[in-house]
């Protein structure tokens, strides 16, 4: 297995995934792990508030990315307020409200940031939608639009990759 040596240890996960994903960051991170990036796409809320807090507490700001994108309903649940109460997204909220070529918002590193993918609460109605049609269903299809990418050579010596992705794939 992995040992607590020098080399970081990733992390990624999707939907239930990446509520996972998040719990694995802390406990490894507790447990004495040289700890990378994380990068979680479609994520619940994991926890309550205070294991968010716990949470930026522990891990470093710029490590933990929760990608968001709009009418996404699995990034509204548990709601808030939902039964036993109190949960809690981790940071750092990074969310698209277009295609990923249209750019992205970043949150303020509190975990639940109101104004990007929680400002729509209708999460029942897109809910109803993912199950109507599948194959529409935002919740499914993270970083999937179009880019054109020149292969030229150019672009691996001294082109740019721009956006979030780009610190973490250079």
């Amino acid at each position: 297995g992995c040992g607590r040596g020098p080399l970081p240890v990733d992390i990624t996960g999707h939907s239930l995934g990446a509520a996972q994903a998040a719990i694995a960051q802390y406990d490894l991170t507790m447990a004495g792990y040289t700890m990378g990036r994380a990068m979680t796409f479609g994520a619940p809320r994991t926890g309550n508030w205070a294991f968010s807090a716990a949470f930026r507490a522990l891990i470093q700001n710029g490590t933990s990315y929760r990608v968001t994108q709009a009418q996404d309903p699995i990034v509204h649940l548990p709601p808030m307020n939902a039964v036993g109460g109190g949960y809690c997204h981790v940071p750092t909220e990074i969310s698209y409200s277009g295609t990923v070529a249209q750019g992205y918002q970043q949150g303020d590193g509190t975990g639940e940031n109101l104004d990007l993918a929680d400002e729509d609460w209708h999460w029942p109605r897109m809910l109803k939608a993912c199950a109507d049609n599948m194959h529409s269903c935002k919740h499914l299809h993270y970083m999937a639009d179009e880019m054109k990418v020149e292969m030229d050579g150019l672009s691996c010596t001294n082109g740019t990759i721009t956006g979030l992705l780009a610190g973490v794939l250079v």
